[in-house]
């Protein structure tokens, strides 16, 4: 049995402190308030989307509880949310996701590929991902450089 070498990982809480403990619910509920304000929708429609009481809902608003994942991704889903802005404070990003955010952007894509291989901690992985690309994107190219009609005769 071989023996595998652990490597130093940062466990540190690299999170804002207005984003560390209670702060994180209060953040998240003034948020989801702007949210409902940008839709206008009521606390009564807001909870029903949410499938809480309204009183549960406003406890939500006020930060004395958490957004649970699942409401996040009904808000996500239904109402368009944008997550960075609603829980993670980000005031780069409006509350509600724009239309544009839907459609593929090439330089976004391949952004998000490079991260996700230099995110990977194993060699092999890497190397795994990074073949795989180059074999896709070469399938790409070969398709889009394919003369209009070949296939046809």
């Amino acid at each position: 049995m071989a023996y595998k070498k652990s490597k130093h990982r940062d466990t540190r809480d690299k999170r804002p402190d207005s984003l560390k403990g209670k702060k994180f619910n209060k953040v998240a509920g003034t948020n989801l308030k702007t949210l409902q304000d940008k839709v206008d929708w009521t606390n009564v429609q807001m909870a029903a989307l949410l499938g809480v009481g309204t009183s549960s809902y406003d406890r939500m608003v006020s930060g004395e509880i958490a957004i649970s994942p699942e409401k996040l991704s009904i808000l996500y889903y239904n109402l368009n949310a944008d997550l960075h802005r609603l829980i993670g404070n980000d005031n780069n990003y409006d509350v509600l996701r724009h239309s544009e955010d839907n459609e593929f952007d090439f330089s976004t894509a391949i952004s998000d590929i490079i991260m996700d291989i230099q995110n990977t901690d194993s060699y092999d992985e890497r190397a795994e991902k990074i073949l795989y690309m180059y074999s896709e994107f070469g399938k790409m190219i070969a398709y889009l450089m394919r003369p209009e009609g070949r296939d046809k005769k």
